[in-house]
């Protein structure tokens, strides 16, 4: 019998034709493929980021900021001016020597506003302002229209809120001296405020609080919030002007010393034609009233009133009859189609006068 030879190997099954033990196995196409479109993603977002940096770094060059703001200012036209805009870019833009002009030369200047923001909230398509503040704008006229009257455009259709292209949300809305020309008001209107904004497509939530800072005491708050373009409204208005010492803005453009204080306070909500309001007011001896409306504005319209008023305003109205006072209430039915109002339940009480009536009326509207 023949010896072995101890360093011979016997064969135990197939040859084996796998990696060797120290090689890695090789990933299959699929994941090769996502593997590198991943890391070809990245590196494009990297790019972006550092080009994104070096925009932002140059944009805090005053030379390049100019070189932008000339160019903007170029394609925008004469009609604007801005002296310099910088901030500490992206997070907070700020605005300097802003005036804008018509034909007959400045009627809106600002002298400083800075806007700090979330600007990668616009990936989410929300500008996200978490403060706007705004120092020195004054509006000292109406712009002059650049056609003629004859070609401005009226509309009979009711307002309607614009869409907006993305959520805008102000979180904190500063205004600092601010000026309202007498010829845009008929009185000097100096003031501060301050509020926020809300406005989500076709939905606008507004709160306002402004207070006069000249030698005229006045106070305006309001909270209207409007959805569907303005379908539905909700809007509580409080008004506070002048005192007893200091006729305000509403003695000024009545033209009455006795107008002045003035407290207005107006509630009103719609939805759709469908409308209320409640109206509380003391201006000054002039006019007090309160009183409330509701109806609908559809095709077929109808109004509700329950309102007592008196003064000197009044007064000075009603003095065939000698009355200080009147209280009216009832409702009104028309239909401009048909051109026939209804009078229902009318009740009208001033001085010694009293008249209650209920009437239908044809060819009321007729020109």
């Amino acid at each position: 019998m023949s010896e072995t030879d101890p360093t011979s190997k016997a064969s135990t099954g197939p040859k084996q034709t796998g990696p060797a033990a120290g090689d890695k196995p090789r990933r299959s196409l699929p994941v090769r493929l996502l593997r590198w479109t991943l890391v070809s993603i990245a590196a494009l977002i990297g790019i972006v980021l550092l080009l994104f940096a070096a925009v932002l770094v140059a944009l805090q060059s005053e030379t390049v900021r100019q070189a932008v703001l000339d160019r903007a200012l170029t394609a925008v036209g004469p009609s604007v001016e801005i002296a310099d805009f910088g901030g500490d870019w992206p997070g907070t833009i700020s605005v300097h020597g802003l005036k804008l002009k018509d034909t007959q030369g400045v009627w809106l200047s600002l002298e400083e506003a800075e806007v700090a923001w979330r600007p990668w909230s616009l990936l989410k398509g929300q500008l996200d302002i978490e403060r706007a503040a705004a120092t020195g704008l004054t509006v000292a006229r109406a712009p002059i229209s650049e056609a003629a009257p004859e070609e401005e455009e009226t509309s009979s259709e009711g307002f309607s809120l614009p869409a907006a292209p993305i959520g805008v949300q102000v979180h904190e809305l500063t205004l600092h001296d601010v000026t309202l020309g007498e010829a845009l008001i008929g009185q000097a209107v100096a003031f501060e405020a301050d509020g926020q904004i809300d406005w989500q497509g076709n939905d606008l939530d507004l709160t306002l609080d402004a207070r006069r800072t000249d030698q005229v005491p006045g106070r305006l708050t309001a909270d209207a919030k409007l959805t569907d373009g303005g379908d539905e409204v909700a809007a509580t208005v409080n008004l506070r002007d002048g005192d007893a010492e200091t006729e305000g803005l509403i003695a000024s453009l009545l033209g009455r010393s006795d107008a002045s204080p003035a407290v207005i306070d107006l509630k009103a909500d719609t939805q759709g034609t469908r409308f209320n309001a409640d109206l509380s007011a003391v201006i000054g001896e002039a006019l007090m009233a309160n009183g409330s409306a509701s109806g609908d504005w559809a095709e077929a319209r109808s109004v509700a009133l329950d309102l007592a008023a008196k003064g000197n305003l009044l007064a000075e109205q009603l003095q065939a009859i000698d009355a200080q006072s009147a209280d009216v209430s009832g409702t009104i039915d028309w239909t401009p189609a048909a051109d026939t109002v209804v009078i229902q339940d009318l009740k009208l009480a001033a001085g010694a006068l009293r008249l209650t009536s209920s009437a239908t009326v044809e060819g009321a509207l007729e020109a």
